[in-house]
């Protein structure tokens, strides 16, 4: 892959993955539930770049795939600004509860994704 097709590659990728989040925020995201929506990017997206970290491909496409897409799929950004609203709101075992979940669960998924995957190289 050539840095130029790399580079459209990744700002295509990054776009998609930007929209499929916020999609996934704004039909998942109920007031006063876990958000769902975020939840799901964030454990997919961990799934999926543990599957990407197993296969050894090579570097350009793990950039424009790994940080494009999944990188703008996933968002830290926006679980903290949900914990710290649910802090802030008193909702502190929600709070608690989404971040375990969240932390563990990433870890997870990567770790199964990877498995799927690794091709021990």
């Amino acid at each position: 892959m050539t840095l130029v097709a790399a580079t459209v590659s990744f700002v295509v990728l990054a776009a998609l993955g930007t929209w499929v989040r916020a999609e996934a925020s704004r039909l998942g995201n109920l007031p006063d539930q876990l958000p769902a929506g975020t939840l799901a990017v964030n454990l997919v997206g961990s799934l999926a770049l543990g599957a990407l970290a197993g296969t050894g491909t090579t570097a350009m496409l793990a950039v424009a795939a790994g940080t494009g897409l999944l990188g703008a799929l996933t968002s830290l950004s926006a679980f903290g600004r949900e914990v710290g609203a649910m802090v802030l709101g008193g909702a502190w075992a929600r709070a608690t509860a989404y971040t375990v979940v969240t932390f563990v669960g990433g870890v997870a998924a990567a770790w199964f994704g990877l498995s799927l995957t690794d091709c021990g190289c």
